[in-house]
């Protein structure tokens, strides 16, 4: 469903699977099949597998998940992004924590919210074009929007 969404989104914005920077909070079984869903649309879209695994990060509760984080699940760590990486987004290691930190430093142009803990999503306005908004649910109710992320540029 995620990955049909990011699709539809990507063509209403005239624009290709290819092109998108998303992040994903919530490491668990949804954002980790969401990943690995939106991994395999990337790498048919022409991107290799190290560029399509450079436009996904995704965030649990402890934060962004990072290589050599501890006590990190064996799942998650397929998805662990290179510290050069963060880097390279002007993302320090102090801030890895926040959501919105990750968010302005990676600026995505799809933001997926799959956690389990409510109201993960900063409420800055400035962070949000919310014209392009689809729910998904788990556990019977919407935990969070789909968003693209405006005025990073």
């Amino acid at each position: 469903m995620a990955l049909a969404g990011v699709l539809g989104a990507a063509r209403m914005k005239k624009e290709r699977l290819r092109d998108q920077r998303i992040l994903i909070d919530g490491a668990g079984a949804a954002g980790a099949g969401i990943a690995g869903a939106l991994l395999r649309g990337l790498v048919r879209d022409g991107l290799s597998e190290a560029e399509a695994r450079e436009r996904i990060f995704i965030t649990d509760s402890h934060g962004l998940l990072v290589e050599g984080r501890s006590h990190m699940e064996d799942y998650k760590r397929e998805f662990a992004q290179p510290a050069a990486l963060l880097q390279k987004n002007g993302l320090s290691p102090l801030d890895i924590g926040s959501l919105e930190a990750v968010i302005r430093a990676f600026r995505p142009t799809v933001l997926l919210g799959v956690s389990g803990q409510a109201r993960t999503f900063p409420s800055g306005g400035d962070l949000y074009d919310l014209q392009l908004a689809r729910a998904l649910e788990r556990r019977g109710h919407a935990v969070d929007l789909l968003r693209t992320p405006i005025g990073l540029d």
